[in-house]
């Protein structure tokens, strides 16, 4: 695993065959989040960018395949950010994340389709 900046605002995090970004402007957003259990590398790229996890406002997420949703509710549950996806994905990134075992509060995923329908929450295992 690997941290990479791109550009002056834009970091690359390498988690094995799979990356996320972080971008760091006004406000930080994540594109993707990997596998289960790499919230913590993500929260750390934020930190080297200077930058608290509550600053984390956003999520994108490009598709629902579990590489680039696994860490989605731990990284919610970590810091304030929504997550932002397309409405055809949405459905089925609320039900993977459905299948976990609700650990505590929050470990909820609420994800807003990318079209600005209402919030659609799952419940799902932070794995934290």
């Amino acid at each position: 695993m690997g941290i990479e900046r791109v550009t002056h605002d834009v970091y690359r995090i390498g988690m094995g065959y799979v990356s996320a970004y972080l971008i760091v402007q006004h406000e930080v957003s994540v594109i993707d989040t990997g596998l289960p259990k790499h919230r913590e590398i993500i929260l750390k790229t934020a930190s080297q960018a200077g930058r608290k996890p509550d600053e984390v406002k956003h999520i994108l997420l490009t598709h629902h395949h579990a590489d680039h949703t696994g860490s989605l509710a731990e990284l919610m549950g970590a810091t304030s950010a929504k997550g932002y996806i397309h409405p055809l994905d949405a459905a089925i990134v609320r039900r993977e994340a459905g299948a976990g075992t609700e650990l505590g509060n929050p470990g909820r995923a609420d994800c807003r389709p990318a079209d600005g329908a209402p919030h659609a929450e799952a419940r799902a295992d932070r794995g934290a």
